[in-house]
């Protein structure tokens, strides 16, 4: 099964940054970042199992580990307009 955690990182009182920390794997202890990948529309891998595909993410006004602000033309489409996140997993999944 494919899994995306956020993990949210809150600096000093004095500071009001909140930032995602982007993880994706088959299972909580198979996480890995996938903080680069947000917003590029390339996908990340997933194999297990139980389940081979792929999972990309989009995040509007995303700001990545880097502090690097990555915008993307996925949330510019009129039809898009309030959308703020958006998780597409593609695969299958092997039942025995």
């Amino acid at each position: 099964m494919a899994g995306v955690k956020s993990i949210f990182d809150i600096g000093p009182k004095d500071r009001q940054d909140v930032r995602f920390r982007v993880s994706a794997g088959t299972s909580l202890d198979h996480m890995v970042s996938v903080d680069s990948s947000v917003n590029t529309g390339i996908p990340h891998k997933l194999t297990s199992d139980v389940f081979e595909g792929q999972v990309a993410g989009y995040i509007k006004d995303y700001v990545g580990e880097d502090g690097i602000k990555r915008d993307s033309e996925y949330f510019s489409r009129k039809d898009r307009q309030g959308i703020t996140w958006s998780l597409q997993v593609q695969g299958l999944y092997a039942f025995s």
